[in-house]
């Protein structure tokens, strides 16, 4: 695990920041950022570090440090650490490499462009000192990053950098916003006399996978969400009053991929789309790629013609087959997408993840349902970087859900006297992990229950300032239903409905967890699991959810086994999905206690799906082959 070091010596090295790797006691040794290269016994373990007192000294060269663990850095804890030594305004080549792209000395004196020498990797792996173009990103006249860009198109970011819009304050309380891909298209349209312009900080991550498909049939299918934490540090103060944004991306797969992100966060009612490629320029067939080649190649009136051109979103309830012509002719020549594995290598031929689709979880009481779905929600965080919102008031006191969730993480026991304990060094990177994925509605801190409508409603919020994948009600029964008159099934009808257009209009994940009524339990009786049918209104549920999953404590085991059946008792869509079990093949897995996860077994051994991960995210592992 890594946490940082942030220097308090004067000179040269004071604020800088270095990476530590850190161990499993409370003080430890390692050696020194400052000293320990330039010494002749370069592995000598100088540094004396205390966790707990977050300092940090050297017994060799006296520097001292502040010592941060990764959550805390990113948190904004260690900010203002960003310096400019060294720069100086644009001139000489690098100013006519800008004025070859159109871009003025004004433009770049105004938006505060510098340049500097700085380190930067080439192509080649290795570290070259550059003269550079440092694009300085501010709040509030507060330096928060500086990216540097050398001749070569290589970039390099100063440490302690936080990963912030470039140009958020040119936006701040107007009505209006536009968001590009990169630094030089927000110069352009700064150039051309728009302003109110952002510049995403960083590149999108697109996996081979996603490349492929998008290759062979123009669709971007997410199997690695987009990072957008920048988006959640700025929703409230910079975003939430917008009432029109332009999303302006790049036509690659990683622009689109960018574009589909940001439209699902922000809402299509709010967004206009930017499409340069629509702009040809003389002697190319295909249209522009960005904002810059637009200007550079037909000039600043065009460029301004790019915002007033931008395309709604079509009215939702109304399709014509012309409006997916693509899509239609994309799954006829290349076949139906598959959903995302569970991790779970027995379960995936029944079941996958799809974005949009709302799943049902079914059980008696204390079958293990909400430990399960913690267990697949831990997994797609893990393998897909996937984000949860979740409502679990039987767990509650809400530390007791995240207390759960780091034994899943961990593997480990959370309980004081277990004999296998997660250590502290677990317990810290179980900590940050979840921080960043899990957000839990806290109803301890309202003098109300919820509705189905208070949780769409904080999910929204969850997905504007957080990018949620998915969202866990544990369970349905535990909610407010005001039937105000209505039958049962009148009410689970509007109610059902509402769950599903929200799943399938913001593309997230809704796992509901539901409790039909448990029977009498007579001794030496064996009972079946619940079929989809014993839920309370199980006709409704059954009609309008796409999946329902039902776990269940075999026949003839009592409460506290640690076997369970797993049945997949409706699918949607069987070739994006998968295949129902049926009700006499269930997927057997193993239910393992002390860190609430569940194992299967697999080619005859017994198998963790969290400690084969490894293989799974390196690439060795394919769906296909499950």
């Amino acid at each position: 695990m890594i946490g940082k070091l942030i220097s308090n010596s004067e000179g040269k090295e004071k604020g800088k920041v270095f990476d530590i790797e850190i161990m499993d006691k409370d003080p430890f040794d390692t050696t020194c950022p400052i000293c320990s290269h330039l010494r002749k016994h370069q592995t000598e373990k100088c540094l004396h570090v205390y966790q707990s007192l977050r300092t940090a000294r050297c017994n060799h060269c006296g520097a001292g440090f502040k010592f941060v663990y990764e959550h805390e850095f990113r948190s904004g804890k260690a900010a203002d650490l960003i310096h400019q030594d060294g720069l100086e305004p644009i001139s000489g080549k690098v100013l006519k490499y800008w004025i070859n792209r159109d871009i003025s000395e004004d433009t770049l004196t105004a938006t505060g462009v510098k340049q500097g020498f700085h380190l930067v990797m080439q192509k080649t792996g290795k570290f070259q000192n550059e003269l550079c173009t440092a694009f300085v990103y501010s709040i509030k006249s507060k330096r928060m990053m500086i990216k540097y860009r050398d001749g070569h198109k290589n970039f390099s970011i100063s440490k302690g950098s936080k990963l912030v819009f470039y140009g958020l304050d040119y936006i701040y309380k107007q009505k209006e916003a536009i968001i590009v891909e990169g630094e030089v298209d927000r110069l352009s349209y700064f150039e051309v006399g728009i302003t109110n312009v952002v510049s995403v900080p960083n590149g999108v991550t697109i996996s081979v996978q996603e490349i492929e498909t998008f290759k062979q049939t123009g669709i971007i299918n997410v199997t690695h969400p987009v990072n957008l934490t920048y988006l959640d540090d700025a929703w409230d103060e910079y975003f939430a009053d917008k009432e029109t944004i332009y999303i302006g991306t790049d036509n690659d797969a990683a622009g689109i991929k960018l574009r589909q992100e940001l439209v699902r966060r922000i809402g299509k009612n709010r967004c206009r789309i930017i499409d340069y490629a629509k702009y040809a320029f003389p002697d190319r067939i295909t249209g522009c790629k960005d904002a810059n080649e637009v200007l550079v190649q037909l000039g600043p009136e065009t460029l301004k013609k790019t915002v007033q051109d931008a395309s709604e979103f079509p009215l939702e309830d109304i399709v014509t087959i012309q409006m997916i012509e693509d899509k239609l002719i994309d799954t006829y020549n290349h076949g139906s997408i598959r959903g995302l594995s569970t991790g779970f290598f027995t379960l995936d031929p029944h079941f996958s993840w799809v974005p949009g689709h709302p799943v049902v979880l079914n059980g008696y009481g204390g079958s293990g349902k909400t430990a399960f779905g913690l267990t697949l929600m831990m997994l797609t965080a893990l393998i897909y970087d996937w984000k949860w919102g979740g409502y679990c008031p039987e767990n509650y006191p809400v530390e007791n859900v995240f207390a759960i969730m780091m034994e899943i993480f961990t593997g480990e026991s959370f309980d004081l006297h277990a004999k296998r304990r997660m250590s502290m060094a677990q317990f810290t990177s179980a900590y940050d992990f979840i921080s960043t994925h899990f957000f839990m509605v806290d109803n301890t801190k309202v003098d109300k229950a919820y509705t189905p409508k208070d949780l769409r409603d904080i999910a929204r919020q969850l997905l504007e300032k957080k990018g949620i994948n998915g969202f866990f009600t544990d369970p349905w029964n535990a909610l407010v239903h005001n039937l105000n008159g209505k039958s049962l099934d009148q009410y689970l009808e509007e109610e059902l409905s509402a769950e599903v257009r929200f799943a399938t209009k913001n593309g997230i994940v809704k796992l509901v967890n539901v409790h039909p009524p448990t029977p009498i339990r007579q001794k030496d009786v064996a009972y079946r699991h619940p079929t989809k049918y014993e839920i309370r209104g199980g006709n409704i549920w059954n009609n309008k959810f796409y999946e329902m999953i039902c776990i269940d404590i075999p026949p003839g085991q009592d409460y506290f086994s640690t076997k369970s059946d797993i049945y997949i008792q409706k699918v949607k869509d069987h070739k994006m999905v998968g295949v129902p079990t049926g009700e006499e093949n269930p997927i057997k897995l193993e239910y393992v206690r002390k860190c609430r996860r569940f194992s299967e077994v697999w080619n005859g051994e017994v198998r963790d799906p969290f400690e084969d991960l490894k293989g799974f995210k390196q690439g060795t592992i394919t769906f296909e082959e499950f």
